[in-house]
C-alpha cells in the first residue's frame, strides 16, 4: 500500500527527532521503496524552510557590528 509522507515526516527524518524517527523508519522499512512518496507542497514547504533559515543567517550577519580590528598606533613626532 502506497504511503505519502507530508511535510511533519520529511522534518522528522530531517532532523531525526526521537522517538518519532525510528518508529517513522521501523514502519517505512516495511515497505518497498517503490511504496514511499512524497508531494510537491511538502517539497516546497521544505524549501520556503531552508530559505528561511538561509534569511535569518544573512540578516543576522549584516546587522552584526564589525569585527575591531586593532588600530595602529601613531606616530608622536
Amino acid at each position: 500500500m502506497p504511503v505519502v509522507l507530508d511535510t511533519d515526516h520529511l522534518s522528522i527524518l530531517q532532523w531525526r527527532e526521537q522517538p518519532a524517527c525510528d518508529r517513522l523508519l521501523a514502519r517505512l522499512a516495511k515497505l518497498a521503496p517503490d511504496d514511499i512518496a512524497t508531494t510537491i507542497v511538502s517539497f516546497h514547504e521544505q524549501v520556503q524552510g531552508w530559505m528561511a533559515y538561509l534569511n535569518r543567517t544573512i540578516q543576522s550577519r549584516r546587522a552584526a557590528p564589525p569585527k575591531c580590528q586593532p588600530t595602529q598606533a601613531k606616530s608622536t613626532r
